[in-house]
C-alpha cells in the first residue's frame, strides 16, 4: 500500500510540472546509496529561451522550446559503490518525442569515511551510447566529486573531463566541464542555493570563445515517501549559452 501511494505522488508531480519545468544540470554529492538500495530519478529540462541550434535526427532545429527527459535507475552494489543506467529522450518544439541515447554509470565510488579529508571525495565514470541516427559518436566522462559540509552550509564541486572514443570526432582532445553548488539548509526539508555549470571545450583550446556558462538559483525539497524534488532556473552567462532553462529532478529511494 505504501509503494502504491509513492507512485501516485510521483506521477502527479511529474504531470503537474511536465509542461513547465526542466532537468539534467545535476550536481552530485559524496553520498551514495547503501548496499541493495534502488533509486529512480526523473529529469526534465525545458529550454524556455535560447538562440542556439542543434542537430536532431538529420535536421537542424531550434533549442528554444526543447524538452529534455531522462529516466535513471541506480543501484547500490556496496555501501560505497553504485551503478546506474539512463535513458534520454528529447522533443524540440514542433518535432516528435524520440529516444536519443543510453548512458551507463559503471563506477560511482565514494572514498574514505566522511570528514576524513578536507573535502569528501568520490569518483563517477559514465559512458554515452547515443542512437546513430541522433549522434554517431560515443563518449566517456570522468567526473570528480568533492563535498564539504560546514554547519548548515554545503559546497559541492563536480569538475569533469570527457573524451570521444568512437566516431568522426575521435581525434578531438579532452574536454573540460564543471559544476559547482553552494547550499544552505533553511529547514529540515528545504535547502536552497546557487549552482554553476560550464562547458569549456577542449583543454588545448581553452582560450577559444566557444564556452558556455550558466547560473541556477535552486531549491531541494524533501517530500513524503522518500521523494526528493530539485527545481531551478538557469540563466546563460555567455553568447554561446542557452538564455534560460528550467529544470526539475524527481527522485525516489527504495
Amino acid at each position: 500500500m505504501r509503494h502504491y501511494k509513492v507512485w501516485i505522488c510521483l506521477v502527479i508531480l511529474i504531470l503537474f510540472t511536465n509542461n513547465l519545468m526542466g532537468a539534467g544540470f545535476k550536481i552530485y554529492g559524496y553520498k551514495t546509496l547503501e548496499k541493495g538500495e534502488f533509486e529512480i530519478v526523473y529529469f526534465n529540462n525545458y529550454f524556455a529561451k535560447s538562440d542556439l541550434l542543434q542537430g536532431y535526427f538529420g535536421k537542424i532545429v531550434d533549442r528554444e522550446g526543447l524538452m529534455f527527459h531522462s529516466l535513471e535507475l541506480e543501484f547500490g552494489l556496496t555501501d560505497r559503490w553504485t551503478i546506474a543506467a539512463y535513458l534520454d529522450f528529447e522533443q524540440p518544439d514542433g518535432e516528435d518525442f524520440k529516444y536519443t541515447r543510453f548512458r551507463g554509470v559503471f563506477f560511482r565510488y565514494r572514498f574514505f569515511q566522511r570528514n576524513k579529508c578536507f573535502m569528501d571525495p568520490a569518483l563517477y565514470i559514465e559512458y554515452y551510447l547515443p542512437r546513430k541516427e541522433y549522434k554517431n559518436e560515443q563518449e566517456i566522462e570522468i567526473k570528480f566529486i568533492l563535498e564539504k559540509q560546514i554547519g548548515k552550509t554545503s559546497i559541492k564541486l563536480n569538475p569533469s573531463v570527457e573524451k570521444v572514443v568512437k566516431g568522426p570526432e575521435v581525434d578531438e582532445g579532452l574536454k573540460f566541464n564543471y559544476a559547482a553548488g553552494l547550499y544552505y539548509q533553511f529547514h529540515e526539508k528545504i535547502r536552497g542555493g546557487l549552482e554553476f555549470f560550464g562547458k569549456m571545450g577542449e583543454i588545448s583550446k581553452m582560450n577559444s570563445s566557444d564556452k558556455r556558462h550558466w547560473i541556477f538559483p535552486a531549491l531541494k525539497i524533501k517530500l513524503p515517501y522518500h521523494i526528493g524534488w530539485e527545481i531551478g532556473g538557469g540563466f546563460g552567462l555567455t553568447d554561446n549559452s542557452d538564455d534560460f532553462i528550467v529544470k526539475n529532478i524527481f527522485s525516489i529511494e527504495f
